[in-house]
């Protein structure tokens, strides 16, 4: 819902597509409805917004609901034609569809962008109503055009027309014609090895702690290692020094695999990188009486 979704991409894109039902206002129901409804009546894909209410395939107050996150992307060579025709321009792409303006505001969007760019009606009489969305929208200097306009005296206009609060709504619209969909989610912080560890086994740096007692399960017996499994499923060895006080002169003597030992950790080495870890440990008496208090 911070990102919203291209619809057209959802129709043609099956992994896409499950993202769909968690749109607000629509859900697992009405998603499978939309999409089975444009591929029934779409014949290529969605051009603009209004096709959604127009083709049947959302109702008004649906429309009205998840307008903003459903975006539409078009190309910028199919806005610069003349759509004299009121036909013609239900049909053409609009540029504030591939933003989080809401239809509701459109006309607000164009207002902004006539007044950044210093035209008047007359200059853009003959153009798509959104080709001055275009203009700015390419415009260079599109951020420092519209961050002089005043925004208290915009908001005025459609305060006095019809009550509507809208000075919040103009900061948004500005920053979406410089930034159409820009990430408003917070950057992604890479993890920790801790808490990568954590997340695929539970086990944290005070369960896996140098000097910790814990109950081993062995896996395989080698000459000169015993390996085994910890609880959490982290994957461990003992070297053949460790496994008794007394020398062992062969370890399949010693244990067999599926005994269960206890053993107190000497080490804990992981590379994430290669998607490793493995821990050292001693099931000698000296070690493990010593055991969490060492």
């Amino acid at each position: 819902n911070k990102v919203g979704m291209d619809i057209n991409r959802a129709v043609t894109d099956g992994y896409y597509q499950m993202f769909l039902p968690f749109v607000c206002g629509l859900g697992p129901c009405k998603a499978q409805v939309l999409i089975k409804k444009i591929v029934a009546k779409v014949s290529d894909s969605l051009v603009n917004r209004n096709q959604f209410v127009k083709g049947g395939l959302l109702t008004t107050k649906m429309f009205l609901n998840v307008a903003t996150l459903l975006k539409i992307s078009s190309k910028d060579a199919q806005h610069n034609k003349k759509c004299r025709d009121a036909e013609m321009e239900e049909g053409a792409p609009d540029p504030l569809d591939g933003t989080r303006v809401h239809p509701e505001d459109y006309d607000l969007a164009r207002k902004m962008a006539t007044d950044a760019l210093e035209l008047d009606e007359e200059d853009v009489h003959d153009e798509h109503p959104s080709h001055v969305i275009n203009l700015i929208m390419q415009d260079t200097e599109s951020e420092h055009k519209l961050s002089e306009l005043n925004l208290d005296e915009l908001a005025n206009s459609p305060l006095r027309a019809n009550q509507d609060r809208k000075r919040h709504t103009l900061n948004l619209i500005r920053g979406e014609l410089v930034h159409p969909f820009a990430e408003k989610r917070r950057p992604f912080p890479p993890m920790m090895d801790w808490e990568v560890v954590t997340m695929l086994s539970g086990e944290t740096d005070r369960t896996l702690k140098i000097g910790l007692i814990v109950s081993v399960m062995v896996t395989r017996v080698t000459r000169e290692q015993v390996f085994v499994r910890l609880d959490s499923g982290i994957e461990g060895f003992i070297s053949a020094q460790y496994i008794a006080d007394d020398a062992v002169d062969k370890l399949q003597n010693a244990v067999v695999r599926g005994q269960t030992l206890s053993a107190v950790i000497i080490e804990v080495r992981f590379s994430l990188q290669n998607d490793h870890i493995r821990v050292s440990l001693s099931s000698r008496q000296s070690d493990v009486g010593g055991g969490d208090n060492q």
